[in-house]
């Protein structure tokens, strides 16, 4: 009996472990969209930009769409809202030689700032912006590049945006 527990408690115990930043599920998160992936060959990882909607043309439906709850309060703010972007494509150019980059998930988001109360309504701030987590991918033969600057083409069918993507290959350790 107690040993058929063990396989089920080393999975719970396994769940509960910090996982690795830069994966699938907990993907690094660039402070500005001017940051550098830094990656080695043979390595692949995933970062998350928040782009301000200003960066990324879509069209007014997807962020007309998305419905503050304001019932929905977390320590007295009302919580931002966000849904996936399938629609979202990307394209990348000018990449160094040995460098993929795709884009694994999007979504299109109404980011609560600031909540304000009254007896009569309530108030919320919010900046729309468009959240992105990138795949980037080096070959185990890609060289070393110092800093390339690469462009990131994304579009929702209707408009296209371009924005920057800095990208340095280290030689690994």
């Amino acid at each position: 009996m107690l040993l058929s527990a063990v396989p089920a408690l080393m999975t719970l115990l396994g769940a509960c472990a910090p996982a690795q930043t830069g994966g699938a599920l907990t993907p690094e998160v660039l402070t500005t969209p001017l940051s550098v992936v830094k990656i080695q060959p043979g390595q692949t990882r995933y970062v998350q930009l928040i782009y301000p909607r200003s960066a990324i043309s879509v069209n007014d439906k997807y962020f007309n769409d998305l419905r503050i709850d304001f019932d929905n309060v977390n320590g007295g703010k009302v919580n931002s809202v966000e849904h996936h972007a399938g629609w979202l494509r990307l394209k990348a150019s000018n990449l160094p030689q040995g460098v993929n980059v795709r884009l694994d998930r999007a979504a299109v988001m109404k980011e609560t700032t600031r909540t304000e109360e009254t007896r009569l309504q309530t108030t919320v701030s919010y900046y729309e912006r468009v959240k992105v987590v990138l795949k980037v991918s080096a070959d185990a033969d890609a060289r070393a590049v110092a800093l390339r600057v690469a462009e990131l083409t994304y579009s929702d069918g209707i408009t296209d945006s371009d924005v920057p993507l800095s990208i340095s290959v280290v030689a690994s350790n």
